[in-house]
Formats: C-alpha cells, structure tokens, sequence
C-alpha cells in the first residue's frame, strides 16, 4: 500500500524532482526483493508506472535505471528458483519471466535519451537470454545504439552494423575491445544466438 501512494506522489504535479527521485530510490531498495518486486510489477502497475515516468520531458534517469536494474535482478532471481523448483535448466525461464523481461527491457529503451550507456548495458546484461532474444530487430537496433557512447568508436560503428550482418562479429578489428565494446559484443552475440 505504502508503495502504490508513493507511485501516486511521484507521479503527481506538485512533486519535485528531488522527491521523486527519492520515491525512485525506495522503489529500488522494496524491489531488491524479488517477492516484492513480483508484487509491485502485478499488484500496483508498476510497470505501467515506469513507462509513464520514462516519457516524461526530464525523466530521473539514473535512479530509473537503478530501479529497472533492481526489478530484472529480482525477476532473475525468481526464475531461477523457479527453473530449479520445477527440474529445468538454470537458465530457462518461465514464460512470463522473458516477457516481464523484455517489457523491462522496453521501459529502459524508453529512458534511454537521458541515460548513460554503461548504465543501460548493465540493466540489458541482466536480462535472461531468452528475453534479449524476443526484442525485435529494431529494439536490439535502438539498445545497441543507446549503449555505445557518444561519439561511437569504430568498434561500437561495426557492432551496430553486425545486427545486420553477423558475420562482422568475428572481423579482426574486434579483437582487443575496451571493456564497455565487449560487454556490448557479448550482448549482440547472445541476441544473434
């Protein structure tokens, strides 16, 4: 309940940015959970909440990402105990695991005009495989791009390009990779799988 009034005060005009701000920070912390994290995203909108904030003209984009960082740790969590529970591999997912994954996924997309692109490829290498996989071409597009930095070195210009043609992923001048490239490579190469 405390939760669900907090989403309402942040969402309300006569709320200041520091304040929700703070509301996104308790909103990570209660979503470190993952009982609870489940609970926010089908009992109180959370997820329809997250989309809203992540249009508006300022979004809080760091304590956004922390929140949606929080939220793909605890669904991940909760689909491993629950592949384990039910004798399937550590890394399948139940269904509507990869779907709340991937909508996560989307909500981060949605935030990704104020975001740093380390921020945003940490809460992308959260997601299960199985979720990176069901973005569209256009979405993994959009991530890729949101997760290179600024000015894209040669390097991030030829993962972008990948997508299209997997091929490039084993070029030679994706060798020796600065730490930020191989995580995105790493990300493209579970995507292509």
């Amino acid at each position: 309940m405390a939760a669900k009034m907090m989403m309402d005060w942040a969402g309300a005009r006569a709320c200041d940015r520091a304040s929700a701000g703070a509301v996104l920070r308790a909103l990570a912390a209660l979503a470190a959970c993952p009982r609870t994290a489940r609970t926010l995203l089908r009992g109180h909108g959370l997820l329809a909440w997250l989309r809203a904030r992540a249009r508006e003209p300022a979004p809080r984009a760091a304590e956004l990402l922390l929140l949606l960082r929080a939220l793909l740790r605890g669904a991940r969590l909760e689909a491993l105990r629950a592949a384990r529970g039910a004798g399937l591999l550590a890394g399948g997912a139940p269904r509507e695991d990869v779907a709340l994954q991937r909508a996560l996924l989307a909500a981060a997309l949605a935030a990704r005009a104020a975001a740093e692109p380390a921020q945003l490829l940490a809460v992308a290498r959260l997601a299960c495989p199985r979720a990176l996989k069901a973005l569209s071409r256009r979405q993994m597009a959009q991530l890729v791009a949101a997760c290179s930095p600024p000015p894209p070195p040669p390097a991030a210009r030829l993962l972008a390009r990948a997508l299209a043609a997997p091929a490039l992923l084993r070029s030679s001048l994706l060798r020796d990779l600065d730490p930020h490239c191989a995580e995105l490579k790493a990300l493209l190469e579970t995507y292509l799988q």
